[in-house]
């Protein structure tokens, strides 16, 4: 199959930095469609290399509190994936992190007494996502290269970030919080129809059911996976988060959930 130029230069990119780099490789996986696209490109990179001999760690940081259809989803692959990698002889690890106990969310809001997460104090982005992470990460004691499925095309507040942290390399950014940490964002020109066809045309990994990520996509939001017919409602850009989250004003991925018939998720 022929590879859209774009798809095709950025496999290349990620299997020339593979194979160049000696430092440790970790794949940060939420299970949305960005990071199912960096997963599939990464697939498709080391399907094409003669050297496999560094262990790249694919991590799903498990906050106790994300929607359950996409927490079941993730885990789903996460088992899959481990069994993939192995029969086609792949260095990848699956590993799922947790908050610890004393920082979780009903912990801190009911047990702890803090107050529920504001614009201001966004205190559960750090301590359900970030801080779990960052524990695996300081067992490492050398450098290391972190892939993250970030885009310049997500906001414009994203993009003016991700400029605050640009390196002179292509592709590669700093970690404010770690000097030991180099990010590579290969897909950071992408936009949101490029990681669409990604997804689509890129067969590996099996373990992402491409069609139930899309119709969660497509039933959370309205967007659409790459066509639509014109009589259809617009597609958006989606994003899922926590069921918890107090700083949306309303939910609309768990809304639209529950009115294309998860009725299972009401009470949430």
């Amino acid at each position: 199959m022929l590879l859209p130029e774009k798809i095709a230069d950025i496999i290349e990119v990620i299997k020339y930095e593979y194979e160049n780099s000696e430092e440790p490789w970790i794949i940060a996986f939420s299970g949305g469609k960005d990071s199912s696209a960096l997963l599939k490109l990464l697939f498709a990179a080391l399907m094409q290399s003669s050297k496999r001999d560094k262990l790249i760690k694919v991590i799903y940081c498990d906050t106790g509190v994300d929607i359950p259809p996409i927490s079941d989803l993730v885990r789903d692959t996460m088992a899959d994936l481990l069994i993939e990698a192995k029969e086609l002889n792949l260095p990848i690890e699956p590993l799922i992190v947790y908050p610890k106990l004393s920082e979780r969310f009903f912990v801190k809001v009911i047990g702890r007494g803090y107050p529920p997460p504001t614009n201001k104090f966004r205190w559960c982005t750090d301590k359900l996502r970030i801080d779990p992470i960052q524990t695996m990460f300081s067992e490492i004691n050398n450098t290391y290269t972190v892939m993250l499925g970030v885009r310049k095309d997500e906001s414009s507040e994203r993009e003016k970030i991700i400029e605050q942290h640009r390196t002179g390399k292509k592709y590669y950014f700093t970690q404010s919080d770690s000097a030991n940490c180099s990010v590579f964002s290969p897909i950071i020109e992408f936009s949101t129809r490029d990681v669409w066809e990604t997804i689509l045309l890129l067969d590996f990994p099996k373990a992402i059911d491409t069609h139930k990520l899309a119709i969660l996509y497509k039933e959370a939001s309205g967007e659409c996976p790459i066509f639509r017919d014109a009589k259809d409602a617009p597609c958006g850009k989606g994003r899922f988060g926590c069921w918890t989250c107090t700083v949306v004003r309303k939910d609309k991925a768990m809304l639209n959930l529950i009115s294309s018939g998860y009725i299972n998720l009401t009470g949430l």
